[in-house]
């Protein structure tokens, strides 16, 4: 029997724990992402997995500066999902939620 204390997710506590909520479902990054993409005037993308994101990267077609752009914006906002996840392993369940509250409004 393995013993598994706590598979919600550890940052908001909402769903279990998985790559593709921590990345494409956690509100925090789905909210992020459509604001940025607004910003960068694109359309709205829903994918399920890393595959999924960078084939949709390839396929955009916009100039070079707004292409780094968005690879920019991606990459970070997977950078501090990921960041966020492994400071809730180290502080305990839950840290980053107050931080997450303050994106509710978005």
């Amino acid at each position: 029997m393995i013993n598994i204390p706590y598979v919600l997710c550890l940052i908001c506590g909402l769903e279990l724990e998985s790559l593709v909520h921590l990345f494409f479902r956690w509100w925090v990054v789905v909210n992020v992402c459509q604001l940025n993409f607004r910003w960068l005037q694109l359309q709205d993308v829903e994918v399920g997995d890393i595959g999924s994101l960078f084939d949709w990267i390839d396929s955009v077609k916009v100039n070079t500066k707004k292409k780094m752009a968005v690879d920019v914006v991606v990459c970070t906002i997977l950078w501090i999902s990921a960041s966020s996840r492994s400071s809730s392993i180290s502080s305990g369940p839950r840290l980053t939620l107050s931080v997450s509250k303050q994106f509710e409004g978005f």
